[in-house]
């Protein structure tokens, strides 16, 4: 019945937008016993509720991918549901995609405990074949300040940096003044965390490879893609640090000169009028958007 719901949804889903659910996710964490409706799993159950729903998938020719277990680390049962449902031969071919939640403090701490996490759960991720994407598909609680926007970017960085994601969603995009911890959007208006969350968005686009940048700075953080969109390289740059850092940039001589968006806590995506020899100066505790475009 659980299978046949979740294709129905899928089919629905299609006939009322004219848009393929691209992803479902069976149950969001599943080792929560919640006052709403929800399900409590174990690692066999939700395999076998997997077997089921891909069973059914394939029979109806659904191509929407299912995204699991959603568990949070800090349960520490992530390798249980993981190996599980990858150790039989049929439900690792209908697990698309190892979805886990992220709810990390230490994200500004580059290359501490959440990074290791993330080393750990990349690992996992391509221990089967075929390997699966890595998503994390809830986050919330940052503060609703600067200091709060940084934290995000950073434990995105951090993500992307160490456990190479392939998604990272936010909880709800849209919330009140009353669960601003909860929102990107308070109120109808973006908030810092909006804000930092544009700066991995807006140019980087799926599809686009993550290559190696470094900066030799500790404080200095930087991330690479290739081929994002429509443009053929985009960085983002965060400076952690309580001072300014004056960053130069690459020049591509098929290129045009980069395009640089910036946010701090006195400025919200405000393009930057590049100095001499493609030098912009990032305020302390600020992060950059750096955009090449084709000429």
């Amino acid at each position: 019945d659980f299978a046949e719901y979740c294709a129905g949804y899928c089919e629905t889903f299609k006939k009322e937008t004219g848009v393929d659910l691209y992803a479902i996710g069976l149950q969001n964490e599943p080792e929560f016993v919640e006052p709403y409706n929800s399900c409590v799993y174990n690692p066999e159950q939700m395999r076998e509720a997997l077997r089921a729903v891909g069973a059914e998938f394939r029979k109806r020719g659904i191509t929407t991918k299912i995204y699991l277990p959603e568990v949070l680390p800090q349960q520490h049962h992530v390798d249980e549901f993981f190996n599980t449902i990858n150790d039989d031969t049929e439900t690792r071919n209908y697990a698309d995609i190892f979805a886990i939640h992220n709810y990390d403090a230490d994200g500004i701490n580059v290359g501490g405990a959440g990074a290791r996490e993330w080393e750990e759960f990349y690992r996992l991720a391509n221990s089967v074949h075929p390997a699966k994407q890595l998503w994390m598909t809830e986050t919330s609680g940052h503060a609703n300040n600067w200091e709060g926007a940084m934290l995000l970017a950073a434990n995105i960085y951090n993500a992307l940096y160490y456990g190479n994601l392939n998604a990272w969603c936010w909880w709800a995009f849209a919330d009140n003044k009353s669960s601003e911890v909860f929102g990107i959007l308070i109120d109808g208006k973006p908030t810092g965390r909006y804000i930092a969350s544009k700066h991995y968005y807006k140019y980087v686009r799926p599809g686009a490879v993550r290559i190696k940048a470094t900066t030799g700075d500790p404080n200095l953080l930087a991330l690479a893609f290739r081929d994002s969109g429509e443009n053929p390289w985009v960085s983002i740059l965060i400076n952690k640090a309580k001072e300014t850092k004056e960053v130069r940039l690459p020049s591509f001589r098929k290129l045009d000169r980069p395009e640089v968006y910036l946010s701090s806590d006195s400025v919200s995506w405000v393009l930057q009028r590049l100095k001499p020899k493609l030098t912009v100066g990032m305020p302390a505790s600020s992060i950059a958007t750096v955009v090449w475009k084709n000429k």
